[in-house]
């Protein structure tokens, strides 16, 4: 709650309805869409989120992401016609002529009800929703807390475009249903040293069968559902072992032994003596023998 998170799925809205719901509406979710429009708008409907979590969704276009100049872009000089648009309507907005003569045909008071909250509601939106522009800036304004990516593209490049965007020393996560391109992408981030505590795992679903009396586990069923691949970002400038190898030299001298373990002592320095001290009580074993 109260971060900002980068989504990119494929998955009919259900990873960015997940998260809606679960930060509450604190915080903002900026989930990337590559067709004219969201696609999504459906399913966040079913979730049955409250106007907060609701509002937190925004809508950001592929091209403002995984453009050449998407990270250093100059909002201030892009037009923002729906910007217009918004502040020169009036709330409450007055009705129009045409909207009048169409009440007054209604004799129905349930249908002038219905059509005057559809029509309030749709103003509502209207004056709350943000621009594309705006969102850019808004995407812009900070870096993101973490990023989700759960979708069909290749994750290599969706991730290193991605990358810009994230916060150093945030957690960044990677889903797809194959191994070989997470493996890819694992190799490219460890290699260009973009990352630590990189991880990459396999997810289990077992389904069900659903049928009165017959509830059971599936017998025959696929390994798994699917791999992640986790990790946490470095910063760009500082992300990196500051320390030379001539100090590590030193400070392994020091320490001693294999990985820092201390080296083992020797049989008389376990027992605590000398060879001169063991002539010494030999000898005088052997003087209380005599006396004997």
């Amino acid at each position: 709650a109260g971060c900002h998170v980068l989504i990119m799925e494929t998955c009919m809205g259900l990873v960015t309805g997940a998260f809606a719901q679960r930060m509450g509406g604190y915080g903002k979710i900026f989930t990337i869409y590559a067709a004219q429009q969201p696609n999504i708008l459906e399913m966040l409907a079913k979730f049955n989120l409250s106007f907060s979590e609701t509002h937190s969704v925004k809508y950001i276009h592929a091209g403002d992401v995984f453009g050449d100049d998407a990270i250093s872009v100059d909002t201030s000089c892009l037009p923002d016609p729906e910007r217009v648009d918004r502040e020169e309507l009036k709330w409450p907005c007055p009705l129009q002529d045409h909207t009048r003569a169409y009440l007054e045909s209604i004799t129905n008071e349930r249908e002038i009800d219905d059509f005057l909250q559809k029509r309030s509601n749709r103003f509502a939106r209207k004056l709350t929703r943000h621009s594309p522009t705006e969102t850019q800036e808004m995407l812009l304004s900070r870096p993101c807390d973490s990023i989700v990516i759960a979708c069909r593209y290749d994750p290599t490049e969706t991730l290193l475009k991605m990358l810009p965007f994230l916060a150093p020393s945030c957690p960044f996560v990677v889903f797809c249903e194959f191994l070989e391109p997470l493996v890819e992408c694992f190799q490219e981030i460890q290699r260009q040293g973009l990352a630590i505590n990189l991880k990459l795992s396999d997810t289990w679903t077992r389904e069900y069968q659903m049928l009165p009396g017959r509830t059971h586990p599936n017998m025959n069923m696929s390994q798994n559902g699917g791999f992640l691949l986790v990790g946490i970002k470095l910063c760009p400038i500082n992300g990196h072992n500051e320390i030379d190898e001539e100090l590590l030299k030193e400070m392994r001298a020091k320490l001693g032994g294999r990985r820092g373990r201390k080296p083992k002592r020797n049989n008389t320095e376990k027992r605590g003596s000398s060879p001169n001290n063991t002539d010494v009580s030999r000898k005088a074993k052997r003087s209380r023998g005599s006396e004997c």
